[in-house]
């Protein structure tokens, strides 16, 4: 009987140790299964990862296509030296001036380049006053002025201006400084300008349709009181005196040299619209004499105010009399040298026009 319960006791023990034994064997067995989740699992993050970066990469290389993009779309639109020319070159400068110096006079580069951006401006082109300038270049004074250019010679010097050198650097000048450049750059540096502050397609609108104001032939006091200058040409009826006091000093045609005895017979003569386009000076007869014409000032051009001289007579009109001045004609500013050379003010007292007789507005 006791060996019976040994025997069960010696059983359940043995029983006991293989459960025990087959439970640790199952969990050996079964701590392998589960490590493919956990790699599973860190290849899914991987994976994720590697897209992020991806999309990271491409957003990047997207952003930088775009910005390349830009760069060069601004670079395409930017002004260039060789841009830089006429109308545009005034408006590249009065740009860069109204950033790089400092608001003064009445007519500061500030507030005429705000003017420009709205309405259309003028440059005028003048030597009377280059030889005032501390740095005058070329000799030519480039003046930044409204609209119009209806500013007298002796009101220049209150608007901002510019002189250019052979080397194409540029003397700037604030109104009334003269004497004191305010700033010498090079057209490089206005143009680098201009790009920064973005405004090259502003600067190429408005220097379209600037307009160039060509008074480079005016004459300026030297002091002579029986000397003529140009602002004399607006008093009264000095121009069609001037116009004609020219033509019998230089035109040989018979017509032209008849107005002398005219003159001295004291016979007032009117100046008269002719059926061939310019104005005529009339004879006593009204079918024959001297035709001056007019070509008025192209200030996109830069060409200023011409006067041509011919006759009118039975055979038919002529133009170009003066064999030098072939059909271009001359300058006022010319004229009034020549007379000037040629006996003064003095020279114009003996021509008598009726009252109202003047060449301008046809």
């Amino acid at each position: 009987m006791i060996k019976r319960r040994l025997g069960w006791g010696l059983l359940a023990i043995i029983v006991l140790i293989a459960a025990v034994g087959a439970g640790v064997w199952a969990g050996q067995r079964s701590q392998p299964a589960t490590k493919p989740a956990t790699t599973a699992t860190s290849q899914s993050t991987k994976h994720k990862d590697a897209v992020n970066r991806s999309s990271q990469s491409t957003t990047k290389a997207s952003s930088q296509s775009q910005a390349a993009s830009s760069v060069k779309q601004d670079a395409t639109n930017n002004l260039t030296t060789a841009d830089a020319g006429g109308g545009t070159l005034a408006m590249a400068i009065t740009c860069y001036a109204s950033q790089q110096v400092a608001q003064a006079g009445t007519h500061s580069w500030q507030q005429l380049y705000q003017s420009y951006l709205k309405d259309m401006g003028t440059i005028i082109m003048s030597k009377t006053t280059g030889k005032k300038m501390a740095k005058p270049g070329q000799g030519v004074v480039y003046y930044v002025v409204p609209r119009g250019g209806e500013v007298e010679t002796s009101e220049l010097a209150t608007y901002p201006s510019y002189t250019l050198e052979k080397n194409q650097r540029i003397n700037i000048y604030q109104p009334d400084e003269s004497k004191k450049v305010a700033t010498t750059v090079s057209l490089k540096q206005v143009v680098q300008g201009v790009n920064q502050a973005h405004q090259a397609a502003k600067v190429r609108e408005g220097g379209y349709s600037m307009a160039i104001a060509d008074r480079r032939a005016d004459v300026e006091s030297d002091g002579d009181a029986n000397h003529l200058t140009t602002e004399d040409l607006d008093t009264g009826d000095t121009l069609a005196k001037v116009v004609i006091a020219y033509g019998m000093m230089r035109d040989t045609n018979e017509y032209w040299q008849n107005l002398h005895n005219y003159f001295d017979e004291n016979v007032t003569l009117e100046i008269v619209k002719s059926d061939q386009g310019g104005n005529m000076i009339a004879m006593p007869d009204n079918s024959t004499g001297c035709i001056v014409y007019y070509a008025p000032q192209n200030s996109t051009g830069g060409v200023p105010d011409l006067y041509n001289f011919g006759h009118n007579s039975a055979d038919g009109q002529t133009n170009g009399d003066i064999p030098d001045l072939g059909t271009v004609g001359v300058t006022t500013g010319k004229m009034i040298q020549y007379i000037n050379a040629h006996g003064g003010r003095a020279a114009l007292d003996q021509i008598k026009l009726k009252a109202g007789s003047a060449f301008q507005g046809f």
